[in-house]
């Protein structure tokens, strides 16, 4: 997170939430995280990010990102999409 409240990607960055428990992603246990921030032509941002971490080696995340007025309106969509995001293990290789 400090590199995200730190960066000038992410001027006036405000984290609303961190969270490790009670999250997945595709079925395996991931990080929440919320925040918002000043897009130079969008104006303010509200996004929310899961990832996890497979097998300690490879990293997967789901982003959605909306104007901030408007995140409310479609975060339905974005939850229903995330939970459709599958990762498949064949014979101990991630397909």
């Amino acid at each position: 997170m400090q590199a995200k409240k730190n960066s000038s990607a992410f001027p006036d960055f405000n984290l609303i939430e961190a969270s490790t428990t009670n999250n997945t992603l595709a079925g395996f246990p991931a990080y929440k995280i919320v925040w918002t921030y000043k897009h130079p032509t969008y104006g303010m941002r509200k996004l929310v990010e899961f990832g996890t971490v497979v097998n300690g080696k490879t990293g997967y995340f789901v982003d959605y990102a909306a104007s901030v007025d408007k995140f409310s309106k479609y975060l339905p969509v974005a939850q229903a999409m995330k939970n459709s995001f599958k990762i498949s293990i064949s014979k101990g290789i991630l397909q």
